[in-house]
């Protein structure tokens, strides 16, 4: 009944839209009823990088946190510690191809080969993988 009230008082009439409150475009409500759903529904999850309404509600470390820590847990390896730092700022950043592309100083589709090329190098490598798992618990704190 009150939103039909709401509607109809509305109706022929001026007025904010109240999607202009939403945050992320997707959640409606008050500072604590989003913080609510956030905890609930979105933190600590790898979510899909094509999510962007998501993105913008995730908790997401720096890419100079990632890029400092890859370089600490491979001190002396500066290609490799660039290259899992690209991948990883790439997975858990959520900042867009584009973006880190310019932090980067590369392209866009370059920046996505080079994080395909990693990724499969991790799936492969037991020794790399527990270090990029640790790198990933380390920017997650």
């Amino acid at each position: 009944m009150l939103y039909r009230k709401f509607v109809e008082d509305r109706l022929g009439a001026e007025y904010e839209s109240p999607l202009l409150g939403a945050v992320a475009g997707t959640i409606l409500g008050g500072r604590g009823f989003v913080d609510q759903i956030k905890l609930a529904h979105v933190q600590d999850r790898d979510l899909v990088q094509d999510l962007p309404a998501v993105r913008k509600l995730t908790a997401r470390p720096l890419v100079e946190k990632i890029m400092a820590v890859a370089a600490e847990e491979l001190r002396g390896k500066d290609q490799e510690a660039r290259r899992i730092g690209l991948h990883l700022c790439h997975v858990l950043s959520g900042l867009s191809l584009r973006q880190l592309g310019e932090v980067f100083g590369v392209g866009p589709t370059a920046l996505c080969e080079a994080s395909r090329r990693t990724k499969r190098r991790i799936a492969t490598n037991p020794e790399l993988r527990e270090t990029v798992a640790r790198i990933r618990e380390r920017v997650k704190a």
